[in-house]
């Protein structure tokens, strides 16, 4: 997925050597970096709202633009 968007350097991490090999390796390298490490094998504990509604508020307050639900 981050290929697709545009980011070439990702890689799975797959230990903590490999990790700090990759971490050494992309500050010569430059350029946007997506490094993703699978922490556990348990499933999600609960689903993210898909109210776009509420996306937006949070979105906006995120910004500091003041605007949320009342805009």
């Amino acid at each position: 997925m981050a290929k697709g968007a545009g980011i070439p350097n990702s890689h799975w991490v797959r230990d903590e050597e490999h990790f700090e090999q990759l971490l050494d390796r992309r500050f010569d390298e430059g350029g946007p970096v997506l490094l993703a490490v699978k922490i556990d094998d348990r499933p999600g504990l609960v689903q993210t709202p898909r109210d776009p509604t509420l996306i937006r508020s949070c979105f906006m307050k995120g910004l500091g633009t003041g605007q949320g639900l009342e805009a």
